[in-house]
This record gives structure tokens, C-alpha cells and sequence, in this order.
């Protein structure tokens, strides 16, 4: 969804420009990157005296369209500002789902503020060999159409999968930890011990964890949590998670 000016709506694109270009407020630069052109005059159809906002992971810029042509779009810069990262910060542990699930997990966890996701291979889940660049190329799109979407200008950084071992073994010390499982303790009483400090969630995959990785989660510091008392789907754990814990 747009956000609005008065009456009129103001789209988010990313920009990789943004920051290479050394922009600054009140310049007028022309836009000549041609998928980014494409967007804006044919998908959008911008038109002279329309705002938007182009945005990279650093800063973002809202801007006044200039003119339009078919080979570049002159912008007024209006203002320009670092991008701040949500906080407290909050690392997700994601198993690799099936295909879409992956998907749609990632997209909720940029649009609820995650600052870190980690792909974890897991008993239940694809191996990291099953994932391909060109997937994780194509994830990392997705996050970029959240952070449109969401704002969330700062938006997660994906790491490549790992184990589950190698996973939890680069977890800084002293960061909270926690892993959703319906045997676990109350939301309401994890959520008083940790509201304002970084956290790092784990969920498990359809099926869920197994007892072996529970146990290895514990022994290294996880405290189980129960989101509801039923069994979600994993891409509603994920989604349902990492929002409650981004009220902290």
C-alpha cells in the first residue's frame, strides 16, 4: 500500500543510485536505470509534479518527478535521509521451507521490521544444497518488494544457509534467545524478560523440530516459547512472531 500526501500517494522504489550518485537535497538528477525507468513511466505511469521516495539499504530520498521520457526521469531531490534500523534488533532463524512457504515467510519477516535472517537446514527441511543462487537471488527481490511495500527502508539482510550447528554457533553471547514450540512457556512471560533487548527467534518447519534439535537448542541457551495453544503453520509462526516481538 502507498503512502499518501494530502490526496495523492507516494510510492517506494529501490534505487541502488541512491547512494552511488552522491545525491543531496534540491539537486535534480535524471534516473537512467532502465528497469527503475520502466517501473516508474510504464507499471506506475508517474507523471510531472508526482512524489515518491527511491531508496537503497542507506538512505532513502523523496523526490518530485521533473519530466518523463523514454530513456530517463529527471527528479527534484526534496529531502534526503539515512535510513534507521528498527530497534531492538531481532535475528530470525528460518528453515528452509518449500518454495513459496520460504517465500512468504521472508516477505512477513521484512514487513515486520527483522533486522537478520539466517536460512537454517534443518532434519525436516531442504538442504542447502537444494537451494540454488538463482533462488536466493529471487528472495532477495522479494525482500526488496517488502520493503517497498512496508517502508522498512532498512530492510533484513539474508544469509545464506547454514546448519543448525554452525547456525547457533555464530550467535553473539549475551543476545536472547528463543524458539517457538507449543510445549513451551507462555508468550506473555518470555515477552517480560526480553521486550527492549535483541533477540534471536527460531521456528521449526512444517512437522516441526525434532526432540534432538530441541534439545541442542535448549543446551545452547533457546527458551521455548508457545505462541497459541495450537499448532500453527510455519509461514504463520514466522509472521506471527516476529510481530509481537517487534512491539518490544
Amino acid at each position: 500500500m502507498a503512502q499518501t500526501k494530502g490526496s495523492r500517494h507516494i510510492f517506494s522504489f529501490y534505487s541502488p543510485e541512491v547512494i552511488s550518485t552522491v545525491w543531496v537535497e534540491g539537486a535534480t538528477i535524471s534516473v537512467r536505470n532502465d528497469e527503475l525507468v520502466h517501473r516508474l513511466a510504464k507499471v506506475v505511469k508517474v507523471q510531472e509534479g508526482d512524489i515518491c521516495v527511491l531508496f537503497d539499504r542507506y538512505v532513502h530520498a523523496t523526490v518530485t518527478i521533473i519530466q518523463v521520457t523514454k530513456k530517463d526521469i529527471k527528479i527534484l531531490v526534496d529531502e534526503l535521509r539515512n535510513n534507521v534500523t528498527i530497534q531492538p534488533k531481532i535475528s530470525f532463524l528460518l528453515p528452509l521451507l518449500k518454495k513459496e512457504a520460504l517465500e512468504e515467510a521472508v516477505y512477513s519477516l521484512c514487513e515486520t521490521g527483522v533486522s537478520e535472517i539466517q536460512l537454517v537446514a534443518i532434519q525436516k527441511s531442504r538442504t542447502s544444497s537444494a537451494v540454488t543462487p538463482k533462488e536466493l537471488d529471487r528472495l532477495r527481490g522479494i525482500l526488496i518488494a517488502a520493503a517497498e511495500q512496508s517502508k522498512n527502508y532498512s530492510f533484513p539482510v539474508l544469509q545464506d544457509p547454514k546448519n543448525i550447528q554452525d547456525a547457533v554457533g555464530s550467535i553473539p553471547s549475551g543476545v536472547d534467545k528463543i524458539v517457538f514450540d507449543v510445549s513451551g512457556k507462555s508468550f506473555f512471560d518470555i515477552y517480560k524478560k526480553t521486550a527492549g533487548k535483541s533477540v534471536v527467534l527460531s521456528v521449526g518447519p512444517e512437522g516441526g523440530l525434532t526432540g534432538e534439535e530441541l534439545d541442542f537448542l535448549r543446551n545452547h541457551g533457546f527458551e521455548s516459547c508457545a505462541l497459541t495453544k495450537t499448532t500453527l503453520r510455519a509461514v504463520q509462526a514466522v509472521a506471527v512472531s516476529s510481530a509481537l516481538f517487534r512491539l518490544a
